[in-house]
């Protein structure tokens, strides 16, 4: 059987008529219960009977915007601490620099002082001068300074630093020369201990300095200090060398091996004084 189909909508609210004396009291009572509240403040005592029931809710209704609030101000806190860090680093950055540059010039300072004490005290003629590089030539150690023939620098001339001997002048160029290190083992120097006594040659090993061999009678002991003697009048007496590292017996039992670090090394100090004796200069 075939049905046939309805034509009529279906209506939510069958009854459309509006009562308009019904719509009238309405407001005329909400007016009376806004008069009563106003009178007798009966929504908050309704509020605070029945605040534990509405609590809950305002919480969970409230909770996302507490929470994005919250973490905003994380996020805030966090990139405001970022910037104080990278503030205070770049502070940091710029005292670190301060006092590195307070550092080199108190080691300037102080290096300037101890080559005017030794130009009172060697009587030489002292030229200062400056390290250009440490290099290996031919297996020895070379330093290269920055004053040459120009400048009345001699061969076999002793360099010096502010805490010892360095070496002695191996070539002169016009306007530079090569230094031959005291660890070298082409390197030879007289010697005596810092108290006048004990005179020996003290020779480079590529390493430190040594004396090969040394009577057993001889007084030496770890710790003591070697200048130089003065005896060849190419080093002033009394150049710090080096001091005694050790004492080891050798082949021949009446001899032992004596090694002595030196006291500067090129990497020490950039700064160095030529020192020439008088009857060099012309």
């Amino acid at each position: 059987m075939v049905t046939r189909k309805s034509t009529k909508n279906l209506k939510l609210f069958v009854d459309t008529n509006l009562s308009i004396p019904m719509f009238v009291v309405l407001i005329i009572f909400c007016f009376i219960l806004m008069g009563i509240d106003s009178r007798y403040s009966l929504t908050k005592k309704i509020r605070k009977d029945f605040i534990i029931f509405t609590a809950p809710v305002y919480s969970i209704v409230n909770f996302p915007s507490k929470l994005y609030n919250k973490n905003l101000n994380i996020f805030a806190f966090k990139e405001i601490l970022i910037e104080e860090n990278i503030r205070l680093k770049k502070k940091l950055y710029a005292s670190e620099l301060a006092n590195q540059t307070i550092i080199t010039l108190k080691s300037e300072n102080e290096t300037l002082r101890n080559k005017l004490n030794l130009k009172k005290k060697y009587l030489f003629v002292n030229i200062d001068s400056e390290i250009i590089r440490p290099s290996t030539k031919v297996n020895q150690r070379i330093i290269t300074i920055n004053k040459g023939r120009n400048d009345y620098v001699k061969e076999g001339s002793a360099v010096i630093n502010n805490f010892g001997l360095i070496g002695q002048i191996y070539n002169v160029y016009d306007n530079s020369s090569e230094v031959t290190s005291l660890i070298s083992d082409q390197f030879g120097v007289p010697a005596m201990l810092e108290t006048g006594l004990q005179n020996s040659i003290l020779y480079g090993d590529g390493k430190n300095l040594i004396i090969p061999f040394s009577s057993v009678y001889n007084k030496i002991y770890i710790g003591d200090i070697y200048v130089t003697s003065g005896l060849d009048k190419i080093y002033p007496k009394g150049i710090k060398i080096g001091r005694v590292a050790s004492i080891t017996p050798t082949s021949d039992k009446q001899f032992v091996k004596i090694i002595i670090i030196p006291f500067t090394r090129p990497e020490t100090s950039a700064q160095i004084t030529i020192i020439t004796p008088t009857g060099l200069r012309k």
